[in-house]
């Protein structure tokens, strides 16, 4: 119980959580301005929901796909005669992350016809090979958070695509790679991050072993 609560509290501290979170999220920068010539698509992938049809649906969607959509949408309006190409299948829910998206993107002022669903995978790498059948050799800006996107990547260029990243959701300022004031003060955003980057880098492992990547 002990080393238990040792470890722990080791990793509530921000400096472990921000070192190995930081090579994730700025291994490619934020998108500031695009040159949008030639961009046909601003895919967004799925960042998870609960569906709860007496709450409208930017109640249902996580904080995380929230910040997804907001970024894409940013972009989409950006780029003259762009789609948004809305990503995330239903996983066990009975109503896909890519439809409740759809409808969040409504109620932000997003044409329903400017906006293509693909509402079938499971994960990442089924969602680059759906989106490849969808986009075909078309250029586009794919979204997603910022510590997910070199595995995003990995997988989009392991079926032919290079899309042109842009992070979004990011934990930590690039600023705060190193020692900070913050880093000698737990919090629970700090388990979070460790979550999230040992999530990835298992993911990335575990695709290359099963030749994914």
């Amino acid at each position: 119980v002990t080393v238990a609560f040792l470890i722990l509290a080791f990793l509530s501290y921000g400096f472990f959580p921000n070192a190995i979170t930081q090579p994730l999220e700025y291994e490619y920068p934020p998108v500031q301005g695009i040159d949008d010539q030639g961009v046909k698509w601003v895919v967004v992938l799925g960042g998870g929901h609960i569906s709860a049809p007496g709450l409208p649906p930017n109640s249902q969607i996580t904080d995380t796909c929230m910040m997804r959509l907001i970024e894409g949408i940013r972009l989409h309006r950006a780029i003259t005669g762009s789609r948004l190409l809305l990503s995330g299948g239903t996983g066990f829910d009975s109503v896909s992350d890519a439809e409740i998206m759809a409808q969040v993107a409504e109620i932000i002022g997003v044409d329903r016809a400017n906006i293509v669903l693909e509402a079938e995978s499971w994960d990442t790498e089924d969602e680059a090979r759906l989106i490849k059948d969808m986009v075909g050799n078309d250029t586009f800006v794919l979204v997603t958070s910022a510590a997910h996107m070199p595995r995003s990547i990995a997988l989009f260029r392991k079926q032919g695509m290079e899309p042109i990243p842009a992070p979004t959701d990011f934990t930590i300022r690039e600023s705060q790679g190193g020692l900070h004031p913050g880093s000698f003060f737990p919090g629970a955003l700090s388990i979070r991050q460790v979550e999230m980057a040992m999530h990835e880098y298992l993911g990335m492992a575990w695709a290359r072993l099963r030749g994914s990547l």
